[in-house]
């Protein structure tokens, strides 16, 4: 779940509402100066699905007892985290293997970060973990960058900061 404040207070997002803004702005990328994505649908459609692992948790939020509102997704305990994400790209899987793996490179991304240091850590055992039983072939890393773009637009635009450096 994603938190955003405005003037006229906070906006809880679910997270398969962003996912299926990243989906859109997905479909609308390419132009002259740039090319589209290859294999377009299917990345496409890791976009639209890059959260799936969340929908069922967003549907019935566990409360931070600090707040009194759901968990964002920034929040959540770690173990929770992991263990939704563990279920993403098999839920993707019948849909498509490439998008699969694309939202599993996501999952990995998100453990790994360079500028997300409160997301997650990766020397925490628990990432580690989830690292490690997740790791593939490198083959799909620069799609798998231009999804997290993708995503961290898709974050810029629901916090609004539409016009955010990437």
């Amino acid at each position: 779940m994603l938190h955003r404040e405005d003037e006229t207070g906070l906006i809880l997002i679910g997270q398969p509402a962003h996912a299926w803004v990243s989906g859109q702005l997905a479909r609308a990328w390419g132009n002259e100066r740039f090319g589209r994505f290859e294999p377009w649908e299917e990345v496409c459609l890791a976009a639209e699905q890059h959260d799936i692992g969340m929908a069922a948790w967003d549907a019935a939020p566990e409360l931070n007892e600090a707040s009194g509102l759901p968990y964002s997704f920034r929040e959540l305990p770690r173990r929770t985290h992991l263990d939704l994400w563990a279920s993403a790209a098999r839920l993707v899987l019948p849909q498509s293997r490439y998008a699969a793996l694309l939202v599993s490179l996501h999952g990995i991304g998100l453990y790994e970060p360079d500028d997300q240091p409160d997301v997650a850590r990766s020397d925490d055992p628990t990432a580690l973990e989830y690292l490690c039983r997740r790791r593939g072939d490198d083959h799909c890393d620069a799609c798998g960058r231009r999804s997290e773009r993708i995503r961290h637009r898709s974050l810029a635009v629901r916090r609004g900061r539409p016009h955010a450096r990437l």
